[in-house]
């Protein structure tokens, strides 16, 4: 593969997983030396298209040699071009120049992914790399808290239409796991009792399994799982 760059077009990932408790995001932890003093700073897996590279295979190159993850759900998202983008702080600038950079102007293309904690627990992330609550991240390179700000509304739009949430979930879930899922990622409270009636009554693909929780201290709950065919069948019905 021709491995020279198009330096003024980057692809930003901003990598979703759920460790059954929270939101988690990937970043990239960077130090920046300016003026004899290191900085740590964040940012999303990044990098520049190959000049023979369609942008979807950049997305999946960045995110396989940054976690060792293939065939994982990933949207492209936003673009984002402001002029400023790279020149708003001092420190980030000098990432740039540290790096041998020498655009002043990139146009960036934003990705978000999901990936199922299966997977992230037996990902091979580079030592740079690591998993942070959504709460906690801070301290972002560049524009990076607006790209990550944008993949979240805008995911918050996608999983009320698209069956997005189960690229997160494990293969057999809850439907405490699935409440609490939406809760997080729509960032506000549901009903409990009205989102499993919602779940039961208006998600005939949520197919209910005979199997249930072993080893827990409470009453074990049913297991659900996802169903595509039933899913498919679903919206062609709703669509017909």
């Amino acid at each position: 593969m021709n491995r020279e760059v198009i330096p003024n077009l980057s692809v930003d990932c901003a990598l979703f997983s759920f460790d059954g408790n929270q939101i988690k995001i990937l970043l990239r932890q960077e130090k920046i030396l300016l003026n004899g003093k290191t900085y740590n700073k964040y940012k999303l897996p990044g990098d520049h298209p190959f000049m023979n590279e369609i942008i979807e295979n950049t997305a999946e190159r960045i995110l396989f040699e940054q976690t060792g993850a293939r065939d994982i759900f990933m949207k492209q998202f936003w673009v984002f071009s402001s002029l400023d983008r790279l020149k708003r702080n001092e420190v980030d600038f000098a990432w740039i120049k540290n790096r041998g950079l020498i655009s002043e102007r990139v146009i960036t293309v934003g990705f978000y992914s999901f990936v199922k904690k299966g997977v992230m627990e037996n990902q091979h992330l580079i030592p740079e790399a690591t998993w942070v609550n959504i709460h906690d991240v801070q301290n972002l390179i560049f524009d990076h808290e607006e790209i990550l700000q944008k993949a979240r509304e805008q995911i918050k739009k996608d999983i009320e239409h698209q069956p997005l949430v189960f690229e997160l979930l494990p293969a057999k879930f809850t439907l405490a796991q699935l409440h609490n899922i939406y809760e997080l990622l729509l960032e506000k409270k549901l009903d409990r009792r009205n989102f499993r009636r919602k779940v039961l009554l208006a998600m005939p693909y949520v197919k209910e399994l005979s199997e249930k929780q072993k080893g827990v201290a409470h009453k074990p709950a049913k297991f659900y799982a996802f169903d595509k065919k039933i899913y498919d069948k679903h919206i062609i019905h709703k669509t017909s």
